[in-house]
């Protein structure tokens, strides 16, 4: 609560007013949304290119720079290879991962 108190030169107060302030704070999540597929089919011996994703944040604006990818593909070994994006925003709210 913030008080406004004054008094004239007689002395006379005027009626003291109140502000409320409340602070919210940042329970939302940033988001995460991949650059092209979310899935990719490569023959052995292709060559993976990493494309990337974006955050954004309701309070922080665009976070891609904090993004964190996570895996590793082998294109010389078949399989299926998971790469993984996450990112927090500066209230420590963590984006679902991607």
């Amino acid at each position: 609560l913030i008080t406004y108190d004054v008094s004239d030169a007689a002395g006379n107060a005027a009626t003291q007013v109140v502000r409320t302030v409340n602070v919210i704070p940042d329970t939302t999540a940033p988001v995460i949304t991949l650059n092209g597929n979310a899935s990719i089919d490569l023959n052995v011996g292709g060559t993976y290119t990493e494309q990337g994703a974006t955050a954004t944040d309701d309070l922080d604006g665009d976070i891609t720079a904090g993004i964190v990818i996570g895996g590793v593909v082998d294109t010389n070994i078949g399989g299926t290879y998971l790469i993984t994006y996450d990112v927090s925003d500066a209230a420590g709210n963590a984006a679902t991962q991607v």
